[in-house]
């Protein structure tokens, strides 16, 4: 992605419909993560996920570990971008990836663009995301090139986002609502993963998520959604 093109992008996608109330019927859960795996890039820290400022004590990126999976995610006015952060599963055929968020936090000033990413990434070539801000959600491909998919939907948070692979067909639904669709080709796009940058390095960013999780796909509500509203 380069950074110099991202903002006309964003605002090419802020095109928006409200998100569906409709109760969303889940699989059997195979999994649930403690949060992200760590890196040695980022500061861990145990406590109350739900922060209203990013923690400024540091240069690094903040992981904050809550209780029952809850966690948050953030920069602050001296972290410009984070490592990519990847879950302790991978997404199987008839699976997907269940992301409870409770809120996302952008900083007002200096401007410019910021960039939340809830994804899933095969190769350094394959690469698909939400993109999260507090008013908005679409979905992008990060790689091998950027392009912005659509799909957009302000999210009225908290927000249930699902990551589905199911008939080779990988899906991106906000709260019950089918976004995106993309026929997925020999690779496949299974490893979930947490990612934030933004275009000036004071700008700041918290990912607030309730919870992560793998699960079955529930085929028999899958089969009564509505169609997504972007295909590729």
């Amino acid at each position: 992605m380069k950074l110099t093109t991202l903002m006309p992008v964003l605002s090419a996608a802020a095109i928006s419909v409200a998100a569906s109330a409709a109760p969303i019927e889940l699989g059997n859960l195979i999994q649930k993560a403690d949060g992200p795996l760590a890196s040695e890039k980022v500061t861990v820290i145990k406590g109350e996920p739900s922060i209203a400022a990013p923690d400024e004590s540091g240069a690094k990126p903040v992981l904050v570990l809550g209780d029952d999976g809850a966690f948050s995610f953030s920069t602050n006015t001296m972290v410009q971008g984070t490592p990519t952060l990847k879950f302790p599963f991978k997404i199987a055929e008839g699976q997907e990836l269940v992301v409870k968020v409770k809120n996302v936090a952008n900083s007002t000033t200096p401007g410019g663009w910021i960039a939340t990413f809830v994804g899933v990434a095969g190769s350094d070539q394959l690469n698909y995301a939400f993109a999260l801000s507090p008013t908005n959600i679409y979905v992008a491909q990060r790689a091998p090139k950027w392009n912005a998919l659509g799909g957009s939907i302000k999210p009225n948070y908290p927000a249930t986002l699902q990551i589905r692979r199911m008939d080779g067909v990988l899906t991106f639904i906000v709260n019950g609502s089918p976004r995106v669709s993309i026929t997925e080709t020999d690779e496949a796009a299974d490893t979930p993963y947490i990612y934030i940058t933004s275009q000036k390095k004071q700008s700041w960013s918290i990912l607030d998520i309730a919870s992560c999780e793998l699960r079955e796909v529930n085929k028999a509500a899958a089969a009564k959604e509505a169609k997504p509203s972007k295909t590729f």
